[in-house]
């Protein structure tokens, strides 16, 4: 009698020990999307462009640039409405892929008239993917996909995408290691300038100043391909991707932009015929209405700050090609 009392008692203590852990994690849980409004992020970006495509937002951009870092520093908006007038936004972001970029086009609204999307060589070739920790970062902001974002999305697997608000809540559990790294890089790229990216809608680049040559060669290194490229076979799940937002972009009376990203040539593994073979390749594909622009080889090496990130000298080049271009094709 005496071991069962002990028995029941132990069980009681046990409860009483884990209350305490289960009451934290569900205080954790809940309080994840107000934590992830106020710590530093990678992808803090996300809630500004979500805020600038928002019908409230009485400033309405006549052109959009969508892409990754790579896009955030090639095209300067301030210079863009000079030259053409009307309101330019450089809504990239950090590792904004082609279908993260897609998530924002169903909020795009008129007076928009112009949609450049950037997207890098990789990206032609392997498989769109749309990663969980920005989808999460999507939802944690109060994005929910409508109908025309499915569709645009079909060709690749987004069913995360439609999970429960507590999955996503329960599954953020990485927020304060993001924070720290923020942080962390922030002290130790010197070079970078991380403060304008929550506010910068025109020209969003931290990247503003040449490595050193040391750092500069080493990432030379890291980067350039093992052996040489010089052929490409286009990804269907990409094509299609295309295909989708090009007939989207359409329907609203958009004009759609697709522009293949500058890549340093001091990655010379990436050969100068490798762009001449993205041309053939884009060109058969049979989009309707997209237009497609190469910037492959449209930098020096001089106009890069480090492996892929123009310098601002270069995304004057970039920012003056992409003026002509849209003035060619209106």
């Amino acid at each position: 009698m005496s071991k069962m009392t002990n028995s029941f008692g132990d069980g009681w203590r046990n409860l009483y020990l884990l209350i305490p852990v289960i009451l934290g994690v569900a205080m954790g849980v809940y309080f994840v999307p107000l934590l992830y409004k106020k710590l530093p992020s990678d992808y803090v970006r996300t809630r500004l462009i979500l805020e600038a495509l928002a019908p409230s937002n009485q400033e309405k951009p006549d052109i959009i640039i969508f892409g990754s870092s790579v896009a955030m520093a090639s095209v300067n908006g301030n210079v863009l409405m000079d030259s053409l007038g009307g309101v330019a936004y450089n809504l990239a972001s950090t590792g904004q892929s082609f279908p993260e970029s897609l998530l924002y086009y169903s909020k795009i609204n008129r007076p928009t008239a112009v949609v450049v999307q950037f997207v890098g060589v990789d990206e032609l070739i392997n498989k769109p993917v749309l990663e969980k920790q920005k989808i999460r970062n999507f939802r944690l902001y109060g994005y929910t996909a409508d109908q025309e974002t499915n569709k645009l999305l079909a060709p690749i697997d987004v069913h995360y995408l439609h999970s429960s608000f507590l999955k996503i809540k329960v599954d953020s559990r990485a927020l304060i290691s993001n924070s720290i790294n923020r942080v962390a890089r922030g002290l130790l790229r010197k070079d970078l300038n991380l403060s304008d990216l929550n506010s910068e809608l025109f020209y969003p680049t931290p990247y503003t100043v040449r490595l050193p040559k040391v750092k500069y060669d080493a990432l030379i290194k890291e980067y350039n391909p093992k052996e040489k490229i010089d052929a490409i076979n286009l990804d269907s799940s990409f094509v299609n991707l295309c295909k989708n937002a090009d007939d989207f972009l359409f329907r609203r009376g958009v004009k759609f932009f697709l522009v293949i990203n500058p890549t340093n040539p001091s990655l010379t593994n990436y050969t100068p015929a490798l762009g001449r073979k993205i041309d053939l390749a884009m060109a058969n594909c049979g989009f309707r209405h997209l237009n497609y622009l190469n910037f492959f080889s449209l930098l020096e090496d001089k106009d890069f700050i480090d492996n892929c990130h123009p310098a601002p000298a270069g995304a004057n080049k970039i920012t003056q090609e992409l003026f002509l271009q849209l003035n060619i094709k209106n």
